[in-house]
């Protein structure tokens, strides 16, 4: 026998094998698959059971979902319970808005402040652009407590290049 046919005998002998194993492990999964009855709710509800037939599992929805919170979120009050049924628009919780409204509020005042700061700076333009003298109009702002920070004194260094002192 040549070195080509014991190759191809080789092959095939084990492509047979490889497909008899993959067969009788098929066959064995397939024998172990019991089949549970199902009853629908329906039909208990219509007391399609006997009065002395007990059931035990668990009801579940396929339709559910969980509500998760932000780290720093405070829940101020719940007014469902786990597992109640909950319609559209109908309110689950309500949130301590307080903290938010607060960091909301001196957002809103660094914004005023950057606004006042682009007014003058505008201004200050102007005038030099017309010929006028350099002034220094944004020494009042910056004297100003910083919004958000820890001391009044002011600004700390940072904008002092930009104002020219």
């Amino acid at each position: 026998m040549t070195k080509n046919k014991k190759i191809i005998f080789s092959a095939l002998g084990a492509i047979v094998i490889i497909a008899g194993v993959s067969g009788t492990l098929l066959f064995a999964k397939k024998a172990n698959v019991k089949t549970v009855p199902v009853i629908a709710v329906s039909e208990i509800a219509d007391n399609a059971l006997p009065e002395d037939a007990s059931i035990q599992g668990n009801i579940t929805s396929n339709v559910s979902q969980k509500v998760y919170l932000k780290k720093d979120m405070i829940v101020q009050q719940i007014f469902v319970q786990p597992g109640q049924e909950v319609k559209p628009g109908d309110k689950l919780v309500e949130f301590d808005m307080t903290l938010v409204n607060m960091e909301l509020n001196i957002e809103k005042l660094k914004k005023q402040k950057m606004q006042i700061d682009i007014q003058r700076a505008e201004k200050g333009l102007a005038n030099i652009r017309n010929g006028g003298p350099i002034q220094n109009n944004l020494t009042q702002i910056n004297q100003l407590p910083q919004v958000g920070s820890s001391t009044n004194q002011g600004n700390q260094g940072g904008d002092d290049e930009l104002i020219g002192r």
